[in-house]
């Protein structure tokens, strides 16, 4: 089945933060470590980067000018279009999930969600299994030579 963000309705970021990124950061142990999380509609998310900033003008006297000091920014571009996302559909009947003698969608979802976990922890710690749109993995990141233990 192929589906495109285009073709279908989107998720408001706050129902998205509860029913996937609450849950998920609970479960996944990198997500869990406290580092920040961007929930993105989709378009890539920029931050605002200082590249350098002059020389402080130093102590200045009553009613003199104050000198100013050139800044220069950029910007670090996360979620860019050419990232892959983790993807999952699982179906479901509805005469199923009325019938069950347990909360059937929430089985569903505890197991849909340790699944999508494993899955971000191990490409974020080790790397994804694809050569292009995957993330390259902490320990595969340049200066990282161990994880201690």
């Amino acid at each position: 089945m192929t589906m495109t963000t285009s073709a279908n309705g989107t998720l408001s970021q706050d129902i998205v933060a509860r029913i996937l990124v609450d849950p998920l950061q609970q479960e996944s142990k990198f997500l869990s470590l406290g580092i920040p999380l961007f929930v993105s509609d989709g378009n890539p998310v920029r931050l605002p980067s200082l590249t350098s900033i002059g020389t402080a003008t130093g102590f200045v006297a009553e009613g003199a000018e104050i000198g100013e000091a050139s800044v220069a920014t950029s910007e670090i571009v996360l979620l860019e279009s050419s990232v892959w996302s983790i993807k999952d559909i699982v179906k479901m009947t509805r005469e199923a999930v009325e019938t069950s003698a347990i909360n059937l969608e929430s089985a569903m979802a505890g197991a849909i969600t340790g699944r999508i976990a494993q899955l971000v922890d191990n490409a974020l710690f080790n790397g994804g299994t694809a050569t292009t749109g995957s993330p390259i993995g902490v320990f595969n990141m340049a200066g990282v030579s161990s994880a201690g233990t």
